[in-house]
């Protein structure tokens, strides 16, 4: 490490230039770079099951629809309608909007002269100003228009935006979408306060602009908030502007480097500056803490800094590795969101460290020798940090085994609590509760048919075999059977066109008894100007489609409603039809149970890796083994707490616990090879001990409130996935310091973490 320090010292104006050459190709990259909003690209990528689903949608209609609600006391009237014209006219004139559905879009099916006409409700109301309130009343009825377009109330409406088939949607265009078919209601009079929005592309809309918000707000409050801390414990100025730069670059070179690779960054992203800041500015306090330390022992300037180098770079160059192993284990999980993820975070982690190694020497060399002291021992701080110290020394000489045994009865309550919750993924739930979009849902499940929807596809071999009456009175058996299911609001299919025209004919019975007569009517709906086929059948009349309206936002559970539902359908269709139960949130479902037992394998991987790279950091196979019972704690704890606060555990969790693995472990690192080093020049292991938390206890309490306080502003987001960083890494981040500035001392001291000493 010495070596790399002098290399640096030697060649400081040339490596100072390098760096401002590679920061202005890196700030070009990511000036290049969008956020994906397509969950199809972020999670499934070339899935099999994915781009078929993608050419069932192609030829039936895409289930990227979103809902925008307006209030109007009497939708149907003219004024109301003459507005929704120019509404309609506005969304649709945006390239990425396939179609609307509305009033003005309704099928209205009526006898006449034997034949059949349809028009739209919106025409009958203009014909008939009169009977506004029976055309209500019926669309109220009917069962395919009811709560979809009409609130219950009648005094609602709603416009239904289906977008473009897109797995490739940017995130800059799913806000903009959103936007601009809002903006046409302000333009048209309706104040925000009467417009409502729902549908997941407005849930995806939202954690993009969260995660936006992330990037632009909450990373210059993370940054404000580490410069006063540094400022606070340092009283000088050199090492706040190197905090502040390293971890600055480090972001900067982190992302240009990932858009480089890819300049479609997932909403994922939000997080990475974050992280890689607070990880790149305890990397910093590590070396200059280092730094003063040498210079407190009488060293000059030149000297110290290259000691610095032994004192803590071996130690950070191993803590960094670790983190490196336990973020790149993140890439196990099988979706491209989390592989890119994990590998953006380690290569973040890693480039930390090289600026962190490379400037913190130029920079002590340069500026003026600072006073020989770590930290004013009359800052506030500085006494508080030096009390949890002396307090953690002091206990762990005296109890060690009750403190292994508290910790171990922790432990086993961890394990217990974590074992009672189950993983799930709500996307709602995400949101915070004040959020706009969580407010908007409330008022739709309230007055309209869930915007949520699972996509039935039924396929035969040949042609016109959906037109068979025994598929038709199967179809209409399954939907029946679907309606019943209490997740399910509404079905949508074939079935109900051929209904609703069967009885307008005056036909016999509910539906057609012959192939001719199916084939008849559904002849007259389309010459009567009926459009409701096309989302329903394909045109050589071998494929159909059912929709279903679902009140569920949770994707596991929609994943086993969309299994049990092909069950059903298998039960009761010809035996010659292929049923598939689909759509994007069945999908994700489907998906969560590769991504957690890849989230797991991760885990067990990352575990392993780094007990082996403690086994050799360490120089020692037993405290490399036991060095893993104290990095296991926070992880336990952080499961628990997840579970006692949030009930399910959201696979989002499971990264942020992945993360906390690789941060958690740090501390660990820095006291054991300080104990290494101090038990090669003591006479005990109890001495050792001393000495260990004269040297790195300050620094373990000092990064651990930095990392802490650096994640905490994260808890300003309002998508879950972020917010929670800044919760539970600050959690875990304390559990750790904790094991490490007790339990292990304490496993010290009984002789399961010894060295051989000086004596």
């Amino acid at each position: 490490m010495q070596a790399y320090f002098r290399w640096v010292l030697r060649n400081q104006y040339r490596v100072m230039v390098t760096i401002a050459i590679a920061t202005a190709a890196a700030a070009w990259s990511v000036s290049q770079t969008v956020i994906a909003s397509s969950i199809g690209e972020m999670f499934f990528g070339e899935d099999v099951e994915y781009l078929r689903y993608l050419e069932h949608i192609e030829e039936f209609g895409s289930d990227e629809v979103f809902a925008i609600a307006y209030t109007e006391p009497d939708p149907l009237s003219t004024d109301a309608l003459d507005r929704l014209e120019a509404i309609v006219a506005q969304i649709e004139s945006d390239p990425e909007v396939r179609t609307t559905t509305s009033l003005l879009t309704l099928d209205r099916v009526q006898s006449v002269d034997g034949g059949l006409l349809v028009e739209s409700y919106s025409a009958s109301a203009r014909a008939d100003p009169d009977g506004r309130s029976a055309l209500i009343r019926e669309v109220q009825s009917d069962p395919i228009l009811r709560q979809t377009v009409l609130g219950a109330s009648g005094t609602n409406a709603a416009v239904l935006v289906e977008l473009t088939v897109k797995p490739s949607r940017s995130g800059e265009e799913g806000p903009r979408i959103v936007n601009h078919a809002l903006k046409a209601f302000a333009d048209n009079g309706y104040p925000a306060s009467a417009v409502h929005r729902a549908g997941f592309p407005a849930i995806l809309t939202e954690l993009i602009v969260q995660t936006q918000f992330a990037f632009k707000a909450i990373l210059p409050i993370v940054m404000v908030v580490l410069t006063l801390i540094v400022t606070l414990l340092f009283r000088t100025s050199l090492p706040v502007v190197l905090s502040i730069g390293v971890s600055s670059l480090s972001v900067l070179w982190c992302l240009g480097i990932a858009a480089t690779v890819n300049s479609r960054l997932s909403i994922f992203y939000g997080m990475i500056p974050s992280v890689v800041t607070v990880v790149a500015v305890s990397d910093v306090i590590h070396m200059w803490s280092a730094y003063l330390h040498e210079l407190q022992q009488g060293r000059p300037k030149r000297e110290a800094i290259l000691a610095s180098a032994e004192d803590v770079g071996r130690a950070c160059l191993l803590t960094s590795v670790t983190t490196f192993v336990g973020f790149v284990s993140i890439s196990l999980i099988p979706t491209p969101m989390f592989r890119e993820l994990g590998w953006v975070l380690g290569l973040g982690v890693s480039i930390a460290l090289l600026l962190a190694m490379t400037l913190v020497p130029i920079a002590a060399n340069l500026g003026a020798t600072p006073e020989t002291r770590q930290v004013d021992l009359n800052n506030p701080i500085a006494r508080i940090v030096d009390g949890i110290v002396r307090w953690s020394a002091s206990i762990s000489f005296r109890r060690p085994r009750t403190i292994i045994a508290i910790f171990a009865a922790i432990s086993g309550f961890c394990i217990y609590t974590a074992n009672q919750h189950t993983i799930e993924t709500h996307m709602l739930n995400r949101l915070d509760e004040q959020n706009v979009v969580r407010v908007d849902n409330d008022f739709f499940e309230q007055e309209y048919a869930s915007t949520q929807s699972l996509d039935i596809f039924i396929n035969a071999a040949n042609p016109d075999r959906i037109l068979d009456p025994d598929v038709i009175n199967a179809l209409a058996t399954l939907e029946d059977k679907l309606e019943a299911m209490p997740e399910v609001d509404q079905v949508t299919s074939l079935v109900d066109v051929l209904r609703r025209v069967h009885e307008t004919l005056g036909g016999e019975g509910d539906l057609p008894r012959s192939k001719e007569s199916v084939a008849q009517e559904l002849l007259l709906f389309e010459l009567g100007g009926g459009s409701a086929l096309d989302p329903v059948l394909n045109f050589d009349r071998s494929a159909t489609h059912l929709s279903l309206r679902v009140s569920e936002y949770r994707m596991r559970s929609t994943h086993e409603l969309a299994e049990s539902i092909e069950a059903l359908a298998a039960d009761i269709l010809p035996d010659d039809l292929t049923v598939k139960c689909t759509g994007m949130i069945a999908l994700t479902g489907a998906w969560l149970d590769e991504i957690v037992s890849g989230q797991r394998n991760g885990v067990v991987a990352s575990i392993i890796g780094i007990t082996l790279l403690m086994m050799i950091g360490l120089r020692s196979s037993a405290i490399g083994l036991a060095s893993i019972v104290p990095n296991l704690f926070p992880l336990l704890a952080t499961t628990a707490l997840c579970g006692l606060v949030w009930g399910d555990i959201d696979s989002d969790t499971l990264v942020v616990l992945m993360m906390a693995i690789g941060i958690g472990v740090d501390d660990t690192i820095h006291f054991l090879m300080r104990f290494r080093i101090e038990s090669e020049r003591s006479a005990s292991a109890n001495e050792a001990i001393e000495r260990t938390f004269r040297f790195a206890g300050r620094a373990i309490v000092m990064t651990t409130l930095i990392l802490a306080l650096g994640f905490m502003p994260m808890t300003l987001s309002s998508y879950y996935s972020i917010e929670v960083v800044g919760i539970l890494l600050p959690f875990s981040l304390v559990a750790a310091m904790m094991a490490d500035l007790l339990l292990v001392p304490a496993m010290a001291h009984v002789g399961w973490l010894r060295y051989r000493s000086a004596a």
